[in-house]
């Protein structure tokens, strides 16, 4: 019988970020890949409803060589996402 630990790649690094857009300026997270080259970066857009950052998600997709950019969902002066 053969057996095998899993291989985890290290902790994703964590970056706060803000930028401008149209007149607003939305805050997220960036997940980086530390142990491995950056192969592709991805975006999460959020949908209709509640949304909150998923760090999990972006973790995941850091470890495998992609780095992850999550923001807040952006609230209008009017209360409308």
């Amino acid at each position: 019988m053969l057996t095998a630990s899993p291989v985890h790649a290290a902790q994703p690094r964590l970056q706060e970020v803000t930028f401008v857009s149209h007149g607003a300026t939305p805050t997220g997270s960036i997940a980086w890949p530390v142990d491995r080259p950056i192969l592709a970066a991805v975006v999460f857009i959020h949908g209709s409803g509640p949304q909150k950052r998923d760090l999990d998600l972006a973790r995941r997709f850091a470890e495998r060589g992609i780095a992850a950019l999550v923001c807040d969902k952006h609230r209008s002066p009017g209360g409308r996402s």
